[in-house]
């Protein structure tokens, strides 16, 4: 035995006197930098001491980790978090590796002194309660500090699972060497008797208290906050559909369990933001508001401390008006305040958990077990009895006999006479020995109804279960408050409660979203943005939702039609088809911006196919689809061969016209758009039309054959007005039926030859064109306005202010423009009569005939003019024709 202990204590001294060479008191010094320069000397002091009485240790390895696991726990538990930096103990834990119990006392007793000198001041400036801790923090905090500071002298800081294992000193050994130490300062330090005398006081006093068995303060696990992704994703779609600018105060709520929990966690998922959520099975609510800034600068500049004093004076108010006792929910109040970054889908946040700094609870005697009370079944079974929603807060009464009685009571029968009988109890989130965080309110609450608990000892309950729903791990605190705090004056009231970040600091927290979202769900809402952005300020009004739902069938994938596929992705649209039977040339790519030099080379790319692709690449969440077919066109022979054919494509076409919404028109010649237009017509389809010239263009909304319903429009001064259902299509023009264009034509006639911006910019007149109508409460039947000069129907620019606007501006019939002159005239035309797409007698036989009627037409265009009566006109074609519109009937009703 004699031999064991020398031989430890040679060890221990050799690697002491190591240790002490490379030591420098002022790096501990230097560490404490927050703190009073007193406080910093005899904090180093105590710090270098230490290692001088390391040989009277009686076990080298038990008391290296007893060392480690307490310099954690001083750090943790006596509140020095909030106001000095861990670095001194971390580098103490990772360097001795050997201590005694003799000097963990003496460093326990000072580090007391220390921190209710400098932790009471630094909490009540920086917001942070003297009893928060945090495993996870004191996990970081030690790991990042030993290998920041120290990594050139000491080896990094082990972090033993087991730090709350505090070792048992007894008070006799205890002042037997507070003396020895008392007598060392006094000796080594003889130069500072006034430091001396001081220090020796705070032993004797500390060493008194000790001795003498005083009561412990009762420390609280804080609130950490776990927040749910989904819980960003409605933030960003209430903040761009709803909130807007606005940057009101939201309600919301948040939960917890007791249910083997792990930390003290309060969650945040995107049910918070239900108004009447229930929180999910085994978990309790707690109640909360979330204030969310516009910017980034809006959420820096906030005064915190006033928002926190803001959040604690409403729960007060709930405590102090008893609205606590018919919802107890109201003392787990929580706040977000927050800032999205809905572009780079960034979200910073701060949680903070409002409490009032009421005198601190001091506690009576050892933390008990449920299950070691005598008669526990009892009290297990008053407990079984009480509703699970009914379990966040309430109260067991006890009758103390020997056969004691237990029963489960509300908050609202609680009677001050009848305190000794009461377990004040509570769904306990913490894992750890200490009670969680909301018990501190509930303790305020009691203390603020009651006055004359003040004084007097309070048993509450902190109920926990475990995995098999059993109570055995719900622990007993019997606590007193000496000191009475009046709640009422709120004025004179502080609060702490701000969460620390994932650094242990005072500060926000940021989450990105982005690496986490599905990258398709991301592009969806980055396309969507500037769209919803729209609604903030520029047009509240505008209905994006129909937009997304509208179905758009598109006739032509060239220039016309790539372009105008393009903007409609831009506006929202997803539902696109389109239809052509070309393939990809290389003279396509510079003008069609659907189509890559790859897709030339590769030969065999049909157009339609490859248009639908690029758009999917574009926005995987737009639904697009192209078919491959030829267009049926007037006056183009079709032979016996290709009859099947040519009825499979009529039927699809028919089947897709039925399906869509809106039709475009965007092919290259003119024949090619008579079945489109009629089909629009007869099913009763909104039709915009784009043709291309040189430098020109004409782009069109055909009039619709639905019925009016309602008041037709306005009768304004100066203007004429047509209404929807009476204005005219693209060939209520012509006075003739479209013939074989792609017959004798040369080289520059069977190309598109324009200018190429032309294409771009009747593309986007037409897609805005359809946006004004989607958004016009007529829709199609919205009229369109003109002023009769001479032979021209147009508006004038003098008269364009007097044209009633929609939503979006005014909403011509069409839109002529020309590049020479970069000159736009809105021309409108009532319906033909005659018309060869959109008449009556046209559309009779085609829902009388259907494809037959279709393949006489295909035959020759000639029939066309005897249906409609055209072909009269055609008699008189050695004679001009001169006629004013007034002498001529343009429609089936009379103008006037």
């Amino acid at each position: 035995m004699m031999r064991r202990a020398v031989t430890m204590t040679v060890g221990f001294l050799r690697t002491v006197f190591r240790v002490r060479l490379r030591i420098r008191r002022s790096f501990f010094s230097s560490a404490c930098d927050t703190v009073s320069t007193f406080s910093k000397w005899r904090f180093s002091v105590i710090l270098s001491e230490a290692c001088c009485f390391g040989c009277l240790c009686s076990s080298y390895s038990r008391s290296s980790r007893e060392f480690s696991r307490s310099a954690r726990h001083w750090w943790a538990f006596s509140s020095l978090s909030s106001s000095m930096s861990p670095m001194v103990f971390c580098t103490l834990a990772s360097t001795l590796k050997m201590c005694f119990r003799f000097s963990m006392a003496v460093a326990y007793c000072e580090c007391l002194v220390f921190s209710s000198r400098t932790t009471s001041k630094a909490s009540y400036t920086s917001g942070t309660p003297c009893s928060r801790f945090s495993t996870s923090s004191i996990r970081r905090r030690t790991s990042r500090t030993s290998c920041m500071h120290v990594s050139s002298c000491f080896s990094p800081t082990r972090t033993p699972s087991s730090w709350f294992c505090i070792p048992v000193f007894s008070n006799a050994s205890t002042e037997a060497f507070l003396r020895a130490i008392r007598w060392r300062y006094c000796s080594t330090f003889s130069s500072c008797p006034g430091r001396c005398s001081m220090f020796s006081a705070n032993l004797n006093r500390n060493a008194h208290k000790m001795s003498s068995g005083s009561e412990d303060i009762l420390q609280f696990a804080p609130w950490e906050s776990f927040v749910s992704p989904t819980f960003w994703h409605k933030l960003a779609e209430l903040k761009l559909d709803y909130d807007r600018l606005s940057d009101a105060q939201r309600s919301i709520s948040g939960h917890y369990t007791n249910r083997k929990a792990t930390g003290c966690l309060l969650e945040a998922d995107y049910t918070s933001f239900n108004s009447a959520g229930q929180p999910p099975k085994f978990c309790h609510a707690a109640v909360g508001t979330i204030y969310n800034k516009n910017t980034i600068e809006e959420f820096k500049a906030l005064d915190k401390l006033t928002l926190l004093s803001d959040e604690g004076k409403k729960l007060l108010y709930d405590m102090c008006s008893d609205r606590v006792a018919a919802d107890a929910s109201l003392l787990t109040r929580f706040f977000v305040l927050s800032f999205a970054d809905l572009k780079c889908h960034s979200y910073y946040y701060w949680f903070a958990f409002p409490c009032p700094l009421t005198p601190t609870l001091k506690l009576q005697g050892a933390v008990t077990r449920l299950s070691d009370l005598p008669n526990g079944s009892n009290y297990v079974e008053a407990l079984q009895s009480l509703a699970p929603e009914s379990q966040n807060f309430f109260i067991l009464y006890a009758n103390g006999q020997q056969n004691e009685a237990v029963e489960a009571r509300s908050l609202s029968s609680l009677d001050e006479n009848e305190v000794e009988h009461y377990y004040f109890g509570f769904a306990d989130p913490s894992e750890y020995e200490h009670p969680a965080w909301l018990m501190r309110n509930y303790a305020a609450y009691l203390l603020q109804r009651f006055p004359c608990f003040v004084g007097r000892t309070l048993r509450f309950l902190g109920l926990r279960y475990n995995q098999k729903m059993q109570m055995d791990d719900s622990l007993i605190w019997n606590v007193v408050q000496s000191e009475a705090c009046d709640l009422t004056k709120t004025e004179d009231i502080q609060f702490v409660g701000w969460e620390l970040n994932k650094n242990g600091k005072m500060g926000p927290r940021m989450v990105c979203m982005r690496d986490s979202m599905d990258p398709a769900k991301l592009a969806e809402n980055s396309i969507n943005l500037n769209l919803k952005l729209m609604k903030w300020r520029l047009v509240p009004d505008i209905n994006l939702e129909i937009i997304s739902q509208t179905k758009c069938l598109l006739f032509g994938a060239g220039t016309l039609g790539c372009a105008v596929a393009r903007n409609l992705l831009s506006w929202g649209f997803k539902r696109i088809t389109l239809m052509d039977s070309g393939k990809v040339g290389f003279s396509n790519p510079v003008r069609q911006n659907l189509y890559t030099h790859a897709d030339a080379v590769a030969g065999n790319r049909m157009k339609a196919t490859t248009a639908a692709q690029r758009l999917r690449d574009i926005n995987p969440s737009a639904e697009t689809v192209g078919h491959v077919l030829e267009i049926p066109m007037p006056g183009h022979t079709i032979g016996e061969s290709l009859r099947a054919q040519t009825e499979q494509n009529l039927q699809l076409i028919e089947q897709q016209v039925q399906a869509h919404d809106v039709i475009f028109l965007l092919t290259d010649s003119r024949e090619s758009r008579w079945l489109p237009t009629l089909l629009g017509a007869a099913y009763q389809k909104i039709v915009i039309n784009a043709a291309l010239g040189f430098d020109s263009y004409l782009v069109m909304r055909h009039g619709s054959t639905r019925d009016m319903a309602g008041d037709s429009g306005l009768e304004i001064e100066g203007l004429k007005c047509i209404n929807g259902n009476q204005l005219g299509c693209y060939f209520c023009n012509d006075v003739t039926a479209p013939g074989n264009s792609l017959k004798d034509r040369t080289l520059d006639q069977q190309c598109t030859v324009t200018r190429p911006g032309v294409s771009n910019i009747a593309a986007s007149y037409a897609v805005e064109l359809l946006v004004a109508l989607l958004q016009h409460p007529q829709r199609e039947l919205a009229p369109a306005y003109y002023t009769q000069t001479g032979r021209q129907q147009t508006v004038q620019s003098a008269d364009a202010g007097k044209v009633p606007e929609g939503l979006l501006g005014i909403l011509p019939h069409s839109v002529r423009g020309m590049l020479c002159n970069y000159e736009n005239i809105l021309p409108a035309t009532q319906k033909f009569a005659q018309c060869i797409a959109c008449s009556a007698p046209v559309l009779s036989a085609f829902r009388n005939e259907g494809h037959v009627f279709l393949f006489r037409t295909f035959e020759t265009a000639k029939y066309l003019e005897d249906l409609t009566g055209i072909s009269e006109f055609k008699r008189l074609n050695s004679e001009i024709i001169d006629f004013d519109d007034a002498e001529f009937d343009m429609s089936e009703d009379d103008e006037d």
